[in-house]
């Protein structure tokens, strides 16, 4: 087979097929959120272990089944917690560009005035580019504690397209804030897409400083969990770019990262531990990496983790 992609048919195959391992929600059964054009899903916890509120974001994928699932399981294990979508769905963007900030003030506007909870309780929590979007609302509106799966230390442009020039992925008081560009790379396969090799090359190739989220800001704690055979983006590269900037800026809040060997991209809670691929309806192959047994193992050991974290009364403070 000869397949040669534009960037814009491959960044809609990579939208593709991370909707599809997003989309498990079928034991979801949230309380639909309306309130100031916000689209949501608050899961209450039936035996809260916390007070705390956690505000969930989905990746690349867009829509919110990926955030409703991974809510619906902090539910399960005592904590409160509400999916927050802002791609993808109507009367939200289409695609995960030029998204403004303000719009998640309203999310935290509602757990405080319809929840009863102090912003000092509200906790943040993304996978992908999700975990980007934790870790910059965390970093500007210092709210926290933050949980970030497969996490990157910098900001990235706008996905999942071509774009006109001066577009990017986020925005403040409609403002662009500054992002890391993808510099060109050649797939080693023409039927396969491993996005690693690309995000390394973009990292090592370029300077940074006004793209990388000032994670020092955050208060009450991050927790970070990577799967070292990632093969979508380097995670635990970028999840140790993170914890190298905290020592550095002595951090004093607690902070750990959780990598799992042989683990890949889908490690999220509630996710399918098998998707180490995905082989579109063309034949063309997108990689997430891993191995079922690496990929389940990371799930079963970091969640209790992260719930304690999330729970620990310490982060109250």
């Amino acid at each position: 087979m000869n397949l040669k992609l534009s960037s814009t048919q491959l960044s809609m195959l990579l939208l593709l097929c991370l909707s599809l391992f997003g989309c498990q929600n079928a034991d979801a059964k949230g309380e639909s959120v309306t309130y100031k054009g916000i689209v949501a899903t608050y899961f209450a916890a039936d035996a809260p272990v916390t007070e705390r509120v956690v505000l969930v974001f989905g990746g690349s994928g867009g829509g919110i089944y990926t955030a409703n699932r991974m809510a619906n399981t902090f539910s399960k294990s005592g904590v409160n917690a509400m999916a927050v979508a802002y791609f993808g769905v109507q009367g939200l963007p289409q695609q995960l560009a030029n998204i403004d900030l303000n719009y998640f003030e309203k999310a935290f506007e509602y757990v405080v005035s319809k929840k009863g909870i102090s912003r000092e309780k509200i906790a943040l929590m993304g996978i992908s580019r999700g975990a980007e979007l934790a870790l910059l609302l965390g970093s500007t509106y210092q709210i926290g504690p933050v949980v970030a799966y497969a996490p990157s230390s910098v900001l990235w442009g706008p996905c999942c397209n071509d774009f006109p020039s001066g577009t990017v992925g986020w925005q403040y008081n409609e403002k662009p804030l500054p992002h890391a560009r993808q510099l060109p790379y050649q797939q080693p396969n023409e039927n396969e897409y491993h996005g690693t090799p690309q995000f390394m090359k973009s990292l090592q190739g370029q300077d940074l400083s006004a793209a990388t989220i000032k994670v020092e800001n955050i208060p009450r704690g991050i927790i970070l969990v990577s799967g070292e055979d990632d093969q979508l983006w380097p995670s635990t590269f970028m999840a140790n770019q993170i914890m190298d900037r905290l020592h550095a800026k002595q951090y004093k809040y607690p902070f750990k990262h959780l990598s799992y060997e042989g683990a890949g991209h889908v490690i999220s809670p509630g996710a399918r531990s098998n998707i180490q691929r995905s082989t579109l309806a063309n034949g063309y192959v997108i990689i997430m990496g891993g191995s079922s047994a690496a990929n389940a193992k990371a799930q079963q050991d970091s969640w209790p983790q992260v719930i304690e974290f999330i729970s620990s009364k310490q982060l109250m403070e």
